[in-house]
């Protein structure tokens, strides 16, 4: 049942963030949360200064991609280097704000810009771009991507909750 909701909660999550493309405010706030309620075991470990500063990197993270691709010049390059920056630095807070190994970190790194870039350049090749563009929510992807490689490799991708 939990991991039911957690993925009705990515669901809903995802359609706001394919609304709210431009928004960081917004995408880089509700995928934070997103985030931390796949991480929290309790509500009491749902309100924590680790999540809450968890919470305030994934929405700055998240402008600092939407600057970078604002003012990348060339919509593709700056697009992709966007999604790098992006693709760095938010493992990087889960594993400073959440505790993931280093090792995952590096993988998710990875992985993830790896897969994510090869959807988008099959999408491309395959001229589905107009289709991608009206329907294929590549910010979506993106965050699916993250969720798995974080959190789905047989144990928890946190360290276990501290009591308090």
């Amino acid at each position: 049942m939990i991991l039911f909701a957690r993925f009705a909660l990515f669901l809903v999550g995802a359609h706001y963030s394919y609304q709210f493309f431009t928004s960081y405010w917004y995408v880089g706030s509700i995928f934070g949360a997103v985030v931390l309620a796949w991480n929290s075991h309790s509500l009491k470990t749902l309100l924590s200064f680790r999540n809450a500063a968890f919470l305030i990197s994934s929405t700055l993270i998240y402008a600092l991609v939407i600057f970078v691709y604002d003012k990348g010049g060339d919509a593709d390059q700056g697009f992709y280097l966007a999604v790098a920056i992006g693709t760095v630095l938010l493992p990087i807070a889960h594993k400073v704000f959440l505790g993931t190994s280093w090792k995952r970190t590096l993988i998710a790194i990875v992985g993830l810009y790896a897969l994510w870039y090869g959807i988008s350049f099959l999408i491309s090749k395959l001229e589905l771009k107009g289709l991608a563009e009206k329907s294929i929510n590549m910010v979506s992807i993106w965050q699916a991507l993250y969720l798995a490689f974080l959190f789905c490799h047989g144990h928890a991708a946190t360290r276990q909750p501290v009591a308090a």
